[in-house]
């Protein structure tokens, strides 16, 4: 819409680490640069249920014998990527089953922290830097990726226009996308950064994501899935996110 500063040479402007192929999406190049990456998959108590027995697939959430052991989170945002792997009709119904075995719905933070006392089992589609928030303090806290659907959240920093201090803002802006900074981050929020190679949060993920054969993916991966991530701004994109809640029965 205009409101984004962008940066001139930001190429060569990038600190030590960053990658120029995956600092700023092809999509958004010049004007959005990657702080850090969120993976959504399956945390889970590892007292209560092994890895094996965890669903594989977003499809098998729904099966009979999951009913009652998992919760989902208030939003839709984690679930809007589906459509970039299904027909739109089919995930709407994949996500009805989740909606009929689930327990309740109730925030990650606040459900892990439950879940970590043997209340509930899993959480499909759960931010996964939880798994390094909870894992350090002891608790019996599992990660898995499904092999059908990975949501990939970048996380990026703009420059807007008129900003007060647009050099300083840039300068951060391309700081955040190196070693130094993730280190920092990783350190006290828990966010990893898979496009860096220094990320030791990202590389565990990466890790993780490669021995269970998960692929994620991003808005920015395509042109297409740039435009479908557009196309949730419309009003037909609108009434299938709400259609999408009314699913999982989210209020």
């Amino acid at each position: 819409k205009g409101g984004i500063e962008s940066i001139e040479r930001w190429e060569l402007l990038l600190p030590d680490g960053a990658d120029p192929s995956y600092a700023s999406p092809p999509a958004v190049a010049g004007q959005a640069f990657v702080f850090g990456t969120r993976a959504n998959g399956i945390i889970f108590n590892t007292k209560l249920i092994s890895p094996k027995d965890l669903p594989q697939t977003t499809k098998e959430v729904g099966l009979p014998k999951y009913k009652g052991k998992f919760y989902t989170a208030p939003w839709t945002t984690y679930v809007d990527y589906g459509i970039l792997v299904y027909p739109k009709d089919e995930w709407l119904e994949i996500m009805r089953s989740w909606g009929q075995g689930k327990v309740t719905t109730i925030r990650s933070r606040g459900g892990i922290e439950r879940m970590m006392l043997g209340e509930f089992v899993f959480e499909p589609f759960s931010n996964t830097h939880y798994y390094f928030e909870f894992k350090p303090k002891g608790d019996p806290i599992g990660a898995a990726f499904f092999q059908d659907v990975v949501p990939l959240s970048v996380l990026l920093h703009v420059v807007r226009k008129k900003a007060r201090h647009p050099n300083a803002g840039k300068l951060f802006a391309l700081w955040a996308t190196g070693s130094e900074a993730n280190q920092i981050f990783e350190k006290y929020s828990g966010t990893p950064n898979m496009y860096l190679k220094t990320s030791q949060k990202g590389n565990e993920e990466a890790g993780l994501m490669k021995q269970q054969r998960a692929k994620p993916v991003t808005w920015f991966d395509t042109k297409e899935n740039m435009a479908t991530l557009m196309w949730y701004t419309t009003k037909e994109g609108e009434a299938y996110e709400e259609e999408i809640g009314k699913a999982l029965k989210l209020k």
